[in-house]
């Protein structure tokens, strides 16, 4: 029928529409009888959906951006949610990648730089507030993971397609960021009484990377060393605070070369 044109491109998008939403109702059915089957049904119900949405973008030309990146959006705000009401961590880090990922399927035209890391910062504090609630550190981890690749070409010295009038907001945004991740990594791992908390490390590591980066190639020259000097201090602060609330030694001696570096 596609190939004959008997259902066009309307029928098709709400074909696409309909089978991903029918699968992830199905799965979300399941999800108190089988974990494996939830889990799978959801997945590919809400692939199909992204799948679909893109298509109508870039094949039909039928979505707008917003369009495109408010479904996305959903999909991975419904996954996550499911996931924190039936305790699927895994499910939980599916969802919040699909989440961040939203920005790659918009195709826009004229990508915002501001606008993508303001959308970044949402997503990242949503997936912050749902580690907080369920402890689950590895949300955090692929989150702050994401962010980190989208910010790929300032780490590697480049301010790439950045107006001049956009870096401060850039900076702002960034940084804000970045210190939410901080509070909440600290705050995890006095909370977190295991000492099976890696990724709290490993995000610790990821947000200096973020921090150094963004500063040294949007930040005012005359301002990057004041800005990285308050870093040191934020980071400073932080692993005292780590070690006088815990025994976790590590933690304190990660802060504390971070702050060395910064």
């Amino acid at each position: 029928a596609f190939v004959h044109n008997w259902i066009g491109p309307v029928g098709r998008i709400a074909l696409g529409m309909g089978l991903g939403a029918i699968l992830v109702l199905i799965g979300a059915w399941r999800m108190g009888a089988s974990a494996v089957q939830s889990n799978i049904l959801i997945v590919l119900g809400s692939a199909i959906v992204l799948m679909t949405a893109y298509a109508a973008r870039v094949v039909y030309d039928f979505f707008t951006p917003e369009l495109v990146l408010a479904f996305s959006f959903l999909v991975g705000a419904c996954v996550t949610t499911l996931s924190a009401v039936y305790n699927r961590e895994k499910l939980a880090v599916y969802g919040v990648l699909v989440a961040l990922a939203s920005p790659l399927l918009t195709h826009a035209p004229e990508p915002s730089v501001v606008g993508l890391f303001a959308y970044l910062a949402v997503v990242s504090a949503a997936s912050l507030w749902v580690s907080a609630l369920k402890g689950w550190g590895t949300v955090n981890f692929a989150s702050i993971v994401v962010v980190l690749l989208y910010s790929a070409p300032f780490v590697f010295g480049s301010a790439g397609n950045v107006a001049e009038d956009q870096k401060f907001l850039v900076v702002v945004i960034t940084l804000a960021l970045a210190l939410m991740y901080f509070v909440a990594n600290v705050i995890g791992v006095v909370r977190n009484k295991e000492d099976s908390t890696n990724s709290a490390a490993y995000i610790a590591i990821a947000n200096a990377i973020l921090i150094f980066s963004v500063i040294n190639t949007l930040a005012l020259e005359e301002m990057r060393s004041l800005l990285l000097a308050g870093w040191m201090i934020v980071f400073a602060i932080g692993s005292a605070f780590v070690s006088m609330k815990t025994e976790k030694q590590v933690f304190f001696y990660i802060y504390s070369l971070v702050a060395t570096f910064f």
